[in-house]
């Protein structure tokens, strides 16, 4: 199936009707739902919720930006040997054309 670019109205009309619809579950559950699945919605704030999730996003881009001097030291050093190998490698194929040149001089000379 291809990716459907819609206006903003049909996306603003899908969210409400997915809205209304998660709604209507949540207020099933709370009536006629098991009594964990009960006693655990009417102690759910919401709001409560939005501030845990954004301490939780805070303090992951913390912890990203005091990785970040490390990822970045690693990086560099892999891509130092990644570099270091690379070169080798040429250098090896270098000489070793150089080499079977030399060879098929010599063998010409024969």
């Amino acid at each position: 199936m291809a990716f459907e670019i819609l206006p903003q109205a049909e996306k603003d009309r899908r969210l409400a009707v997915y809205q209304a619809h998660a709604r209507r579950v949540i207020d099933h559950l709370a009536q006629k739902g098991p009594p964990e699945v009960r006693r655990a919605l009417e102690e759910w704030d919401p709001t409560a919720y939005a501030i845990e999730q954004e301490h939780r996003r805070l303090k992951a881009m913390a912890a990203e930006a005091a990785a970040l001097p490390n990822w970045c030291a690693n990086r560099a050093e892999k891509a130092a040997l990644e570099r270091g190998q690379r070169e080798a490698r040429e250098y090896r194929a270098r000489e070793r054309q150089r080499y079977l040149d030399q060879l098929a001089r010599n063998n010409r000379r024969d």
